[in-house]
């Protein structure tokens, strides 16, 4: 049974309506980076991948319809509960917001294998939670394509989750990270026209506020990428590091 809610607005469409709203970022992002996932996240691994289908195919195909016929301001000035807000992919806008608690477990399963919990993991997990309720409070004009972005990425990284917990051994792991680190790239993108348009058209229907806390969080998402992807890939990094390593513990 699909459910619905009305939402009461006399700026927008006096009907019920699927709630929508909130930019993404980006994903449970680090898993091709800390070793294969605990059996606990296998399950998840599966059902996400066959979820990721339907994502793509509620949310993606909407945003290049809406960039092909009107243009890529309108994707992220024009009011999100008057387009994207409604329908299928008002659906999975809402389902998309909803996901961010659960995916609070990705950290929990981590600490309860006892493995490493590094820095980017937790600190994404909290802060996109934050940022996307906030999002969805402030109906960010934006937020379609923070959402297609997360859910391609995710389709394509929890399919390797998945092909893991299977046993097998991925050669593309670091295709992976370079979707991530791509993904962030095109958010602090989007930010940045819509600033662009915010200044010139103040009906652009994103807040300042909310513009501020994605642009802060993409960008740091960027660098905290791209630093863990050297770290992890580099070969001239990771020889200068373990010399760095080995000379400090001769002098300890």
């Amino acid at each position: 049974m699909l459910v619905v809610v009305g939402m009461e607005d006399s700026a927008w469409p006096k009907k019920t309506q699927l709630v929508q709203s909130a930019w993404t970022l980006p994903a449970p992002l680090t898993r091709p980076l800390v070793g294969p996932p605990l059996p606990a996240t296998f399950a998840r691994s599966r059902s996400q991948t066959h979820l990721g289908r339907r994502r793509l195919m509620r949310t993606v195909p909407h945003l290049m319809k809406n960039m092909y016929t009107k243009g890529f301001e309108y994707t992220v000035c024009y009011p999100a509960a008057r387009d994207y807000g409604l329908g299928a992919s008002g659906l999975w806008t809402m389902l998309f917001i909803f996901s961010k608690i659960p995916e609070l477990f990705d950290t929990a399963f981590i600490v309860l294998g006892k493995k490493k919990l590094i820095f980017l993991h937790w600190y994404h997990h909290v802060t996109v939670l934050l940022y996307c309720w906030h999002s969805y409070g402030t109906r960010n004009a934006a937020g379609l394509w923070f959402i297609s972005m997360n859910y391609t990425v995710h389709a394509i990284m929890y399919f390797y989750y998945f092909l893991t917990g299977l046993g097998y051994r991925p050669k593309w792991a670091f295709f992976v990270t370079i979707i991530q680190i791509s993904q962030m790239f095109v958010g602090v993108m989007i930010c940045f026209w819509t600033y662009v348009y915010k200044t010139r058209d103040a009906s652009c229907s994103v807040t300042w506020e909310n513009w501020t806390a994605g642009l802060v969080m993409y960008m740091s998402y960027f660098a905290l990428f791209v630093f863990f992807a050297v770290d992890r890939y580099c070969p001239c990094w990771t020889k200068a590091k373990k010399s760095s390593n080995k000379k400090t513990v001769k002098k300890d």
